[in-house]
């Protein structure tokens, strides 16, 4: 089940357990969707910025993944995006990220950019997804 939830005490926890790197976001932009099975196991975060968004995040628990809960998740935020009639998407994957560059680019997003040392020196691309 997905569903949307502000970040809590439970949420910071569960990032910060699962995801070392994990640092929240101060965006007063930002939705959250959790994927529960028993309890959250994946969730996903991204911004509405007036006509265009960003995917932030997705995040799944090690033993969970490799069962499109981050497809699913992802899903989901692309049909909010869409409903609040944004132009554009944006997002951010490690370039040796291969799972989720295919994933992106299975859902129409298209690399635009590397950013060099994006991520405490390792090396980002910059993915587009246009809606109109």
């Amino acid at each position: 089940m997905i569903e949307f939830r502000e970040h809590s005490t439970t949420i910071d926890t569960i990032l910060r357990e699962n995801f070392g790197g994990y640092q929240q976001q101060n965006d007063p932009f930002e939705k959250i969707a959790v994927y529960y099975l028993n309890g959250i196991v994946g969730l996903v975060s991204y911004s509405i910025i007036y006509d265009r968004a960003e995917i932030n995040y997705i995040l799944v628990v090690n033993k969970y993944r490799r069962q499109n809960i981050g497809g699913k998740l992802l899903n989901f935020a692309l049909k909010d995006i869409f409903k609040n009639k944004c132009k554009t998407i944006s997002l951010e994957v490690e370039e040796d990220n291969i799972p989720a560059i295919k994933l992106y680019e299975k859902y129409g997003f298209i690399k635009k950019a590397v950013r060099d040392k994006y991520y405490n020196n390792k090396n980002a691309i910059l993915m587009v997804k246009e809606l109109r």
